[in-house]
């Protein structure tokens, strides 16, 4: 016989439905036994309204949950018992698959539906690990107990005489009271059967149930403290420790999203409940962090220990140490799943550049304050208590601290004067903002990893990184910081230690140039959406442009050519725009001769979808690895040597694609639905330097290609962004050898033309030097310039505020 436990409380408009789930079981052999908590509103009736002799009704003088559980427990005389909310209903089968499948078992585990009384539907079914069966204990097992299921003592029948030997019952606390009885109960068993089946209707979003009010944190965390003496009077804790962890880090997130404290109230529960057990007070503490450390991490197998080394091991412990492996191909990921700190969180994405990975960890931050470490640098023992009281007294936005080269090749630290924090007076002001430093704001050290943040600050002013992958991000971002924050202070210390090695995203100037023109454009257009005073802004101007041009005056002759085009279109823009004095730059510009685009409202550029994710390299082939995140996708590629071009069209889901065109032939009109499983592949032969656009349409997004130039290792494809496009003054600038697509969106037919000694082909066909575009119809534009550095076409491009 199964004895059914429900404790009852102002349920009247569920009891029913909860009484009926079990009335209509199939397996008939039960009692069901009612621990009325005093109710008041009417529930009684609706059960005594029932005739059934196995109905038992008890009366328990408002005593709560746990109470009214232990009580009906004492009242079971069923060889099973189970424990069910008086709002919750079961699946008719259930009584008899649980009964069935428990045969030499302690206890049962099913699954649930999780059903949304707001919405009057099932939102979630969950499930077990289907490699799941019935397990003796081992040590394996112990590892992972908790992890199992969850606390709830409503997905689990349970052998009464394994109850009552193991003397388990529910403390009697307001709410978590299941916490301690279930994994009490896990820890005392000797075999368990799961069923991956949900067998029971979990009502949310309502508040009749005895336990349904959940903003009592005090009351979790005795359920914790009682679980931890139940383990160690086991002898267990050990065996079940790392599980242990897991769980109650997931769980009091999940209670602390109820809770209305903040940190400092909850810190004093903290230090109240486990005054006298240390270590649980210690995790608890780091999970309530004053600090999150973000540290993006992309192949730092070399560094990212003695990185880590220096936060755990910092004499301040309320921490975050939240990790962005940002696609690393190394050792890294290995190296810090190896450290068994509670305070550490790590997430894994594709590899997007350090800006998106700041932007997920800023995101995964819940501490106060907001410290950012790259992967191969390190800080001084003190730092963060440092840096933490630093804000705290001051009530900062803004902390910027002093730190010092460390050279990997001489294992020296040396200073620098640009991390000093010389600019800065002696009597500087202790707190300040950008007006006080006008004088030499340009001076001031720019790095995301030399100033912390407070948290609700860079929210509250939409303060992040740009979402792409670019390097010197961090100007844009400690720009806007800087412009925004009211309390800014200096910590004269140096507590922070940056590696000097070749292997630094920032290390190599010459390959991230390209980089620094594009970051220095997005700030003079940051700077003047800002609406930053003129005299500040020609600061930055000069300072950043100047910079430029004594960089690419240094370079050799092949850099110099590398770099030169776009340089010098940048450079004139800005000019055109700005004004710029700096006599090199204006002799720069003068020696070269630029013509341009004009300007129509009637076209646009059609965007270029694809995200390279990596390259192919095979002993008879390289290609691309692309992803596309779009319904509506369009790229260009260029081969490099003749070959066979072959492609793969795949998802990881069921998709269908449609409108597959390249260079204007369609090669895919109707649905075709691909997987993984099942690619859809096309091949197509190139020559030297071809250039293709593939176009296509997709039901939903995350689709990825596969696309390889095949037959020898010398055959390649390059992925062709848009071409570099500016707009002043109602004409639009663009390099030469561009390759784009636009959608004439007129009424009217556009006429392009271009100037001699250039060639223009549309669609793949060449044209002397005009030709006439259809309303409403997309074309590919190449242009083939032999003489000029920049083509001239009339009437085709709607305005583009790219700066």
């Amino acid at each position: 016989m199964v004895s059914i436990v429900i404790p009852l409380y102002n349920a009247k408009k569920y009891i029913k439905e909860c009484l009926d789930s079990i009335l209509l079981q199939s397996y008939s052999d039960y009692e069901i036994i009612i621990v009325d908590d005093f109710s008041t509103d009417g529930s009684k009736d609706i059960v005594f309204s029932y005739k059934d002799e196995r109905i038992k009704y008890f009366l328990n003088e408002k005593k709560g949950c746990a109470n009214a559980r232990n009580y009906g427990l004492s009242k079971a005389s069923g060889d099973f018992v189970y424990f069910l909310d008086s709002d919750d209903y079961l699946e008719s089968n259930m009584l008899n698959t649980c009964v069935s499948h428990i045969k030499d078992c302690d206890l049962c585990v099913f699954t649930n539906h999780i059903y949304c009384e707001e919405s009057a539907n099932v939102i979630n079914t969950l499930s077990l690990n289907p490699m799941l069966k019935d397990y003796e204990y081992t040590k394996d097992i112990y590892d992972k107990l908790y992890l199992l299921t969850n606390p709830n003592a409503w997905t689990k029948l349970f052998k009464r005489s394994f109850l009552l030997e193991n003397n388990l019952y529910f403390e009697d606390l307001p709410m978590a009271n299941d916490l301690t009885f279930t994994y009490s109960a896990l820890a005392c068993s000797k075999k368990i059967a799961f069923l991956n089946q949900p067998l029971v209707y979990y009502r949310i979003n309502h508040g009749t149930n005895i336990s349904a009010k959940r903003d009592n944190i005090a009351a979790f965390f005795k359920a914790i403290k009682a679980l931890y003496l139940r383990l160690l009077s086991l002898g267990i804790f050990d065996l079940v420790k790392d599980s242990f962890y897991k769980r109650i880090k997931s769980s009091f997130l999940y209670e602390k999203s109820f809770c209305n404290l903040d940190y400092d109230a909850i810190e004093k529960i903290i230090e109240f409940v486990f005054k006298d057990y240390k270590e649980l007070k210690q995790f608890f503490l780091s999970q309530c962090p004053k600090i999150s450390i973000i540290i993006c991490v992309y192949n730092k197998e070399e560094f990212i220990n003695r990185c880590l080394d220096s936060v755990i091991n910092n004499t301040f412990k309320q921490i975050q140490i939240i990790i962005i492996n940002d696609g690393s191909t190394d050792r890294s990921l290995n190296i810090i799943r190896a450290y068994n700190d509670y305070r550490i969180s790590i997430f894994n994405q594709a590899n997007s550049g350090l800006a998106i990975a700041r932007n997920e960890g800023i995101k995964k931050a819940n501490a106060k304050y907001i410290f950012f470490l790259d992967a191969d640098d390190f800080i001084h023992k003190n730092c963060l208590s440092k840096i933490y009281n630093k804000m705290q007294i001051n009530n900062l936005d803004m902390c910027l601290y002093k730190a010092s080269n460390y050279i990997e090749s001489s294992k020296k630290i040396e200073k620098n004067p640009y991390y000093s924090l010389e600019v800065f007076a002696n009597n500087f002001k202790e707190v300040f903002n950008y007006e006080d430093c006008k004088d030499f704001i340009t001076r001031i050290a720019v790095s995301s990893c030399l100033t912390a943040y407070k948290k609700d600050f860079l929210l509250e002013n939409d303060i992040f990184f740009i979402n792409e992958r670019l390097c010197y991000e961090d100007n844009l971002f400690f720009a806007k910081a800087l412009f925004k924050a009211k309390r800014i202070s200096l910590l004269r210390k140096n507590i922070y230690y940056r590696s000097i090695n070749n292997k630094s995203i920032t290390a190599n100037i010459n390959n991230n140039f390209q980089d620094r023109i594009k970051m220095t454009i997005l700030l003079m257009r940051l700077l003047k959406q800002m609406n930053i005073e003129n005299d500040i802004f020609y600061k930055y101007l000069y300072s950043y442009v100047g910079i430029l041009y004594n960089i690419y005056d240094k370079f050799d002759n092949n850099l110099k050519n590398k770099y030169k085009d776009e340089l010098l279109l940048s450079f004139f823009i800005l000019n055109l725009k700005y004004k710029i004095s700096n006599q090199n730059i204006l002799a720069f510009l003068k020696t070269n001769n630029l013509s341009h685009l004009n300007y129509i409202q009637n076209a646009s550029i059609v965007e270029n979808t694809a995200q390279l994710i990596s390259k192919i390299q095979t002993k008879k082939s390289n290609g691309l690895l692309l992803a596309f995140k779009k319904e509506e996708n369009n790229f260009f590629i260029k081969a490099k040597n003749s070959g066979l071009i072959k492609m793969e069209l795949y998802s990881d889901a069921n998709i269908y694609i449609s409108d597959l065109f390249i260079n204007a032939k369609q090669i895919i009109k109707d649905d075709y639905l691909v997987n993984k499983a099942t690619p859809f592949k096309y091949s197509f032969r190139c020559k030297d330097n071809d250039v293709f656009n593939i176009a296509f349409k997709s039901s939903k997004k995350d689709i990825y290609i596969k696309i390889r130039n095949i037959r020898n290792s010398k055959r390649d494809l390059l992925l062709l962004k848009n071409p570099n496009i500016a707009e002043y003054e109602g004409k639009i600038y663009i390099l030469s050898n561009a390759n784009f697509k636009i959608k004439a969106i007129s009424l009217e037919d556009i006429n392009i033309s271009i100037s001699n000694n250039k060639i223009l082909e549309v669609d793949n066909i060449k044209s002397k030097n005009s030709i006439k575009l259809k309303a409403n119809k997309e074309y590919i534009i190449s242009i083939k310039n032999k003489l000029n550095i920049f083509a001239r076409i009339k009437k085709f491009l709607r305005k583009i505020n790219a700066f």
